[in-house]
């Protein structure tokens, strides 16, 4: 679910895009953090467009939906996004989106128009290395006092290293090329969490999830190349996973039918749940069903009997302490 979009208006994007909770100016360089807009925000929550300045946004919750003139990507938490802003036309935030920014002007990255076009309209996931420092140090400036003018020293400071860092990953992402390349690890990245959130989903396949990181198919399995399993496994597998979650929990057990657990982890019927199943477990879903309501079974007897042992182990004591006296 997103917000309507927001769009840009006299070629800036208007104040009620998002709310922006905080915000630090260094100089050169300002930390932002930013929101879903809600009814009751205050004025001064309002949003001010960064121009045409390279942002570097880390989205902590929630998802933001970018559209350019030759593309649209899905951000989701956990990643980082690198945009010249003057090319967004329009973007979309999820109710529970937030994310922390940090706004430079072009001139401060030290890039050739194609490599910072390289660089740009990027999504990289936001694991380890160069990007992970970046937020660290955005992170620890929004926490800080810096901003207000009182100590220039340490603002621009912390400006240089935010710059320091973003051309270094700059210079990897678009020069080096440094392995494993960025570009196929965000999109592995972006197409498990569409499969985790998305495989009860019966269309789900391949090429609706390609269509949906809007890449080809072909380009979606080389980004899997070497990462084993591969998408159209990676789907199956979090389909039986979820169906034997579902199997185990006796509480469905009582009130689910087979059929329905099967539809409710994406298969599209009875049959191709049973045969997928029974190939990946050995076993068909009634009999894993009822292997689990068995264990679970053996597993609160051995509960009780333990208990009924404590028990009497206690009242045994208290008979001999009432013979025995103090």
């Amino acid at each position: 679910m997103y917000l309507p979009f927001a769009r840009r208006e006299d070629g800036r994007f208007p104040g009620r895009s998002v709310s922006t909770v905080e915000s630090r100016s260094l100089g050169s360089v300002s930390v932002t953090k930013t929101r879903a807009p809600a009814p009751g925000d205050p004025d001064e929550f309002g949003y001010v467009d960064p121009g045409d300045a390279v942002v570097w946004a880390f989205i902590v919750s929630g998802r933001i939906r970018v559209r350019r003139s030759s593309s649209e990507t899905v951000n989701d938490a956990g990643t980082l996004s690198v945009d010249r802003m003057q090319r967004i036309q329009e973007f979309s935030v999820s109710p529970g989106f937030s994310a922390v920014s940090v706004r430079m002007d072009r001139s401060s990255l030290h890039l050739r128009g194609s490599e910072l076009d390289a660089l740009t309209d990027g999504v990289f996931p936001l694991t380890s290395g160069v990007p992970v420092m970046i937020a660290s140090v955005a992170t620890n400036v929004l926490r800080s006092d810096l901003g207000n003018g009182h100590d220039t020293a340490s603002e621009a400071a912390a400006a240089q290293a935010l710059i320091a860092l973003a051309n270094g990953f700059a210079i990897d992402a678009t020069v080096r090329q440094v392995p494993p390349d960025a570009a196929r690890l965000a999109l592995r990245t972006r197409a498990r969490r569409h499969i985790d959130l998305y495989s009860g989903d019966p269309t789900l396949t391949v090429e609706s999830l390609a269509n949906a990181m809007q890449v080809s198919p072909r380009t979606l399995q080389k980004a899997f190349e070497h990462d084993a399993p591969g998408p159209g496994r990676l789907i199956a597998e979090t389909r039986l996973a979820n169906a034997a979650a579902m199997l185990r929990d006796g509480d469905l057990a009582e009130h689910v039918g087979l059929d329905a657990i099967g539809r409710r982890a994406g298969f599209g019927s009875a049959s191709s749940f049973s045969r997928a199943f029974r190939a990946h477990h050995g076993v068909t879903p009634r009999e894993f069903r009822a292997a689990a309501v068995q264990s679970a079974q053996a597993v609160c007897a051995e509960r009780e009997h333990r208990a009924e042992v404590s028990t009497g182990a206690r009242d045994d004591r208290r008979k001999r302490s009432a013979v025995t006296g103090p």
